[in-house]
């Protein structure tokens, strides 16, 4: 192994640190791979490259602006900029005044350090699981929050014990906590399997983490709290130097990590590992990855990864990465370069992805410098202990001995008291959550083509670069028209067995294939991340949405079929993840009746569920804040609102008798329920 490194204004800039390549130990973040899928059709081509455009757009935008930061106060100003929308982003951290309930439920003696085992609340009810890895001797020590990555064990995985360890060894306390959804803080926890009902860590985070965008919170918010409260606890020792505060973590531990260089000021140093790189590599492949690193608005808004570090100045940041990681080594020294001020630091390792020894040694190295409590360089060897042994809890989960409460019910409760004191939507409040212009452009016919009797196959540009392919059937007699349909579904409309029976009729029918459906819908492939999660993911980085997308289609449809069938009465007719756009757009374009199928009713009724089934397509950051389906559905009249089957977010079809449960308040006057 060799390290080079310079003293720079304190700061320790290490250059490549090389080791053996070395896959990563314990669990990790999944989904890496996808199944070949076949040749992108010219519409999706153009799709994606819109999708991509619109980042690169903003990136660059950012980079000027970077690049013209000249001086202290621009770096400061920048800084001050940063927090500010980083913290919007999330909406806002708590203003805790509970009592942190902390307690130590017992303490054990090792060679060079004592472990003491905590629980304290990070907010009220919600319990944290960690251990305090204190070092020899009096202190105050130089403290550091160890954030534990995607791992099942959590704070107890072998790659964090040895980290851990190391630095209690080198006169660092530790205080290492579980993340929700892993160690003792599975939030979805099944007694008869003794394991998460849905899949640890990545997987409950997901399921949760969408929820919480429906209210303007985030899954961040909660898990950066966790951390805040450790420092709250740290504070109330008298054995730590609370002028030398660090946070340490690698992969989601790594992400945590720069979220807390953001949103807590009371940190000295950063250490963020398999994690920080850019967005100009990282967009498209690997892609956006679990549900907290996904912040609404962070990438359209002239934000990049780099902005964690900036927005810590003038507190030490360690960039921390791995050459052969899914985090792309180029992106991190894409951003290192861009970084390369007086309280940035970088090293890497010739690996793949994990807190691999080097770059531990290099956190020691590092931290130790920046905190003048110089150490050993090299790591000794640690025996770490079988996760069992390292349980706070007796049973070794806070759900079946300590009890908590967890993030979603927090957050369901907190859905609930939002959707009494909403006022209610107006138009420019729906335009803004849309994005949607006051003029939409028109829709373009950019080529029509005979398929057929009284069917011709459309595409048609809804914006510049955004294709839809659509389908436009006439009934066999002109004369015969009784009304026109625009049928949209997610399946696609190649998949709707509506058409005929609605042109048999008497009906003119545009069949639109929106964003999120069919040609522009998800893709095959495996992988814990979805491709309609990653369709979203990308719209939600943008500060939009799948839906606000479709609702333009639907607009644009809207107008098309007008001047189609310029005399007929329209009705939208849409199923399943679409019918949430046919609502908005009613709104500003209103059909005389729209009929719902197999559709949710209300996103609040997403928002406080247990469990739902694939409503990545469905998720509106910020949408309760402004409205809800309901009230949507009032809004159309006089249009008729048909719901034909509707579905809980489960997937069950709801009765007749149980439609005001979910929509959360009463039906609607002009609403009626079908159930086949």
């Amino acid at each position: 192994m060799t390290v080079s490194k310079s003293v720079v204004a304190g700061a320790i800039v290490l250059a490549s640190i090389t080791g053996l390549a070395l896959t990563a130990a314990g669990p990790q973040q999944g989904g890496r791979g996808a199944a070949a899928a076949p040749e992108p059709t010219p519409q999706r081509k153009a799709f994606e490259a819109w999708i991509d455009g619109q980042a690169s757009a903003a990136l660059a935008a950012r980079r000027e602006r970077v690049a013209a930061l000249r001086t202290a106060d621009d770096v400061r100003r920048y800084s001050e900029h940063a927090r500010t929308s980083l913290l919007a982003m999330v909406g806002g951290m708590p203003a805790i005044t509970a009592p942190l309930g902390a307690r130590i439920t017992r303490t054990e003696q090792r060679d060079g350090y004592r472990m003491e085992f905590l629980i304290y609340e990070s907010m009220p009810g919600l319990r944290v699981t960690a251990i305090v890895y204190v070092p020899a001797g009096a202190g105050p020590f130089p403290a550091i929050l160890g954030t534990a990555g995607h791992a099942i064990e959590g704070k107890a995985s072998t790659t964090y014990q040895n980290a851990w360890i190391s630095f209690a060894r080198r006169g660092f306390m530790v205080l290492a906590y579980d993340p929700p959804g892993q160690g003792e803080r599975i939030e979805y926890w099944d007694k008869g399997k003794n394991a998460s009902r849905i899949g640890f860590g990545t997987r409950e985070h997901m399921m949760t983490g969408q929820q919480l965008m429906l209210t303007g919170s985030h899954i961040a918010k909660f898990m950066t709290e966790d951390g805040r409260r450790a420092i709250d606890y740290l504070a109330t020792r008298g054995d730590v130097d609370m002028t030398r505060v660090a946070v340490a973590g690698n992969s989601g531990g790594g992400t945590q990590a720069a979220l807390l260089a953001a949103y807590e000021p009371r940190l000295a140093a950063i250490v963020s590992s398999c994690y920080m790189t850019s967005w100009q590599h990282m967009w498209q492949t690997p892609g956006p990855q679990d549900a907290e690193q996904v912040l609404p608005g962070f990438v359209g808004g002239g934000f990049d990864f780099a902005d964690f570090a900036i927005a810590a100045a003038p507190r030490g940041f360690l960039v921390s990465s791995a050459i052969k990681d899914y985090f792309p080594i180029a992106g991190a020294r894409q951003t290192y370069t861009e970084l390369q001020r007086d309280h940035v630091a970088m090293v890497e390792n010739d690996a793949m992805h994990g807190w691999m020894q080097p770059l531990r040694e290099g956190a020691y190295r590092w931290l130790g410098t920046w905190f003048k409590n110089p150490g050993p360089a090299a790591e000794a060897p640690v025996k770490p202990e079988p996760p069992a042994t390292l349980n706070v809890t007796k049973t070794g989960q806070l759900a079946t001995s300590e009890g908590t409460t967890t993030v979603r019910a927090i957050h369901a409760a907190d859905a609930r008291a939002l959707a009494k004191r909403r006022a209610p939507a107006s138009a420019n409040a729906l335009r803004t959550l849309l994005s949607l212009p006051a003029t939409p452009p028109a829709p373009r016919v950019i080529q029509r083509q005979a398929g057929g009797a009284n069917r011709e196959s459309l595409i048609v540009e809804v914006e510049p670069g955004v294709q839809l392919r659509a389908t436009l059937r006439r009934p066999a007699s002109a004369a015969a028209t009784a009304g026109a349909v625009l049928l949209i579904d997610d399946r696609g409309t190649g998949a709707s067995t509506r058409a005929d029976a609605l042109v048999a009729s008497g009906q003119t029918v545009l069949l639109l294939d929106v964003r999120g459906t069919g040609d522009l819908g998800p893709s095959a492939g495996g992988g814990e991340y979805s491709s309609s999660y990653r369709i979203a993911a990308r719209a939600w980085l943008l500060g939009t949405s799948v839906v606000a997308w479709q609702t333009r289609d639907v607009l644009a449809g809207l107008a098309l079929l007008r001047a189609e069938a310029p005399k007929a009465a329209l009705t939208i007719h849409a199923r399943g993840q679409t019918a949430p756009a046919a609502l908005f757009a009613a709104q500003f374009d209103r059909p005389a009746a729209l009929v719902l199928e197999e559709s949710l009713v209300s996103y609040l009724d997403l928002a406080t569920g247990d469990e739902y089934r694939d409503a990545a397509l469905l998720v509106m950051p910020r949408v309760l804040t402004v409205t809800d389906l309901p009230e949507l559905m009032g809004r159309a009249a006089p249009a008729r609102v048909t719901l034909r089957n509707p579905k809980t977010p489960q997937g069950q079809t709801i009765a007749k008798d149980r439609l005001a449960v979910h929509l959360g308040t009463a039906v609607p006057t002009n609403t009626e329920i079908l159930v086949d």
